[in-house]
């Protein structure tokens, strides 16, 4: 065979093979995005309950059990996607407010912090639900949370702090182990 049919062959091999790869490293960015933003979310949440409303761990876990539920519910319920929705604006106007945003070069890394921060502000958000619902916490207590996360979400934003490191910070803080 000639060197142009081989070539013809190859592109043509090329373009018949789906690309999976980029496919599954953008599932993978989503899947770690979702992940550390939940992971960020929950741990700021935990420390601002422990730190200023002086919540212990057989609380916080009581709080978990009543936010699992409210998760599958905002999937199919319209009126508690509605409320978190209301949450999740009132925490992106702050956020927004702030201006910080993290610039990165690399386009998959620019989605994944884009991503992470939207899951990050859904979970408080969720659990903003859950404390005014099930909690009885006010406006006023929600506030200071929200107030709390903002500042979280700079810091984490402009210190480029890891979630493992993140998590450690807080476990040191709150002396709860999760």
């Amino acid at each position: 065979m000639s060197n142009k049919r081989i070539l013809k062959r190859r592109k043509i091999k090329q373009k018949s093979v789906p690309n999976t790869n980029i496919e599954q490293i953008n599932h993978q960015l989503l899947d770690k995005a979702l992940a550390d933003g939940k992971a960020y979310g929950f741990c700021i949440i935990v420390n601002i309950l422990h730190k200023q409303f002086k919540w212990g761990k057989k609380r916080i876990l009581q709080l978990i059990d009543n936010a699992s539920p409210e998760s599958k519910k905002m999937v199919d319920s319209p009126a508690v996607n509605f409320v978190v929705n209301i949450y999740f604006d009132k925490l992106f106007e702050k956020v927004k407010a702030t201006k910080v945003l993290q610039r990165t070069h690399d386009e998959l890394h620019q989605i994944y912090i884009v991503k992470r921060n939207d899951y990050m502000l859904l979970t408080i958000a969720l659990f903003c639900e859950v404390l005014n619902d099930k909690h009885n916490f006010g406006s006023k207590r929600l506030d200071t949370i929200m107030e709390y996360a903002t500042t979280e979400y700079v810091k984490i934003n402009t210190q480029y702090i890891s979630v493992a490191d993140y998590k450690i910070k807080i476990e040191k803080e709150t002396n709860l182990i999760f």
